[in-house]
């Protein structure tokens, strides 16, 4: 069994690096989460709280599935409830800048894959160039969202179409300039697999790949190795790369991976059924590897594991791991050049129905008839984000949204209590939030302090997430 190192002490808790899906030594447990008591509510109001204007200037860019299987992504004005304009989904720029579409297409004996660069502003097509071979984004959450970006948006991985063979017109990955100014570079490797994307560097020398010893699923913690391919090389490095103070193979199901701001560190939560959750952090950089153990409460309940969700503060100095439906959050601090360190981990007791918020039953006046519910929207996934000020990190619970202070982990209000959510965004002036219900399909505006009902949000017609909320007037 490999070492363990210690990220923090703290008297309130006590968390440690994990095996990262290995064995507890029973030494080495981490010490339970405390349970705190829930911060006193504001005073309820008597009435219905009035309701506050629409944001003039909010566009929100929603995965959309419009009833069908095919997705998209549409994009609606929060005022006036219509959609604008309807793009493909793909991978985003982190900037927004620029989003990235993939197509294959046939091509005598073999496939060719054309790749756009749009504007998302406009839908107004960039450029574009196709490579020989059938490829597709990789896909960096459990719900099926596309990537392959470098934290910084320079370069573009994309990984073999699902079922194609190898051969000498056939790469595992290829890797393109985000400017498609240079030759792409493709990945061919002959050990076996199956590989998965894991992270590329700003400076596209580096490529991480997730090797499964065996196939992934959701309900097994499958096997993996994480590899380093030099691209400059060409090179697959033969040893893997290991977290620091384990020796061995690590095991788990990737569910959501988020960059820091500075691209220099990747994290990625991984589930696993037997030995609970961990964020898998990787140095893109410097090419090392840290487990962090998650709070290993209910680990055995498949589904509310899946609320587990990250969110990352601006200056990248702060990363929050929650789960809002075991009441679960823990912060990691992250230092410039140190490594990841557990601040500290709370249970949030379950909030008493006093403290239901100012929407207390407000989710009947949205519910449709049983019949009509419509358990596809994407429910059962946890989400996160954190307030532009950093002091509070909503997050999706089994039901409702809860609002907690960071100062203290403690939770203070919850929204929307009797609601199932499947997503949630945060306005571009950070004073509204947009969350769609999980078993209504319906977007609804919330003021981010009170809660208060601002609007319903129309124009879509079957959301799955809302990805990004961009004002006019940035």
């Amino acid at each position: 069994m490999g070492k363990r190192i210690v990220l923090a002490a703290l008297a309130m808790t006590a968390l440690l690096l994990s095996g990262c899906g290995a064995p507890d030594r029973p030494a080495q447990s981490a010490a339970p989460a405390a349970a705190v008591p829930v911060a006193p509510a504001a005073a309820m109001p008597t009435a219905q709280p009035p309701r506050l204007s629409p944001a003039p200037g909010d566009e929100l860019y929603v995965r959309d599935r419009d009833g069908g299987t095919a997705e998209r992504l549409t994009i609606v004005n929060s005022a006036a409830g219509a959609s604008t304009r309807q793009l493909p989904l793909g991978a985003v720029a982190p900037d927004w800048s620029t989003l990235y579409t993939v197509e294959n297409s046939s091509a005598g004996d073999g496939f060719k894959t054309h790749v756009r660069a749009l504007d998302p502003k406009t839908g107004k097509q960039l450029r574009e160039t196709t490579i020989e071979g059938a490829y597709v984004l990789p896909i960096i959450s459990v719900d099926g969202l596309p990537g392959g970006l470098s934290p910084n948006g320079q370069w573009l991985v994309l990984r073999k179409a699902p079922g194609q063979p190898l051969g000498r017109s056939q790469s595992q990955f290829v890797v393109l300039d985000s400017a498609f100014a240079q030759q792409p570079r493709r990945v061919d490797l002959d050990i076996d697999g199956p590989y998965e994307f894991d992270g590329i560097s700003n400076g596209g020398g580096s490529l991480y790949l997730i090797q499964y010893q065996s196939s992934p699923s959701l309900s097994l913690a499958a096997p993996y190795l994480v590899r380093y391919y030099n691209l400059a090389q060409g090179l697959l490095d033969p040893q893997p790369v290991v977290a620091k103070g384990e020796d061995q193979v690590m095991a788990g199901t990737h569910h959501t991976s988020v960059a820091a701001p500075n691209g220099v560190w990747r994290y990625s939560l991984y589930m696993n059924n037997t030995y609970g959750p961990f964020i898998h952090a990787l140095n893109l950089n410097d090419r090392f590897a840290i487990c962090v153990d998650l709070p290993k409460e209910h680990m055995e309940d498949a589904k509310r594991q899946m609320f587990w969700s990250l969110a990352v503060s601006p200056n990248g100095q702060k990363l929050y791991a929650a789960n809002g439906a075991l009441g679960l959050v823990t912060e990691i601090s992250i230092s410039q050049d140190g490594l990841p360190e557990v601040q500290r981990s709370m249970t949030l007791p379950a909030a008493p129905s006093a403290d239901a918020g100012p929407l207390d039953g407000l989710a009947a006046l949205f519910a449709p008839p049983v019949a009509e519910a419509k358990p596809e929207h994407g429910a059962g996934i946890g989400g996160a984000v954190l307030s532009l000020d950093g002091k509070t990190l909503f997050v999706l619970g089994e039901r409702g949204l809860l609002a907690i202070n960071t100062v203290d982990l403690k939770e203070y209000h919850r929204y929307l209590p009797d609601m199932a959510l499947s997503s949630i965004a945060l306005g571009a002036d950070g004073k509204r939030l947009y969350v769609v219900g999980a078993e209504t399909g319906k977007i609804l505006q919330i003021d981010s302090t009170t809660g208060a009902l601002i609007a319903e949000i129309a124009g879509v017609r079957s959301p799955e997430s809302i990805l990004r909320i961009e004002s006019q007037h940035e």
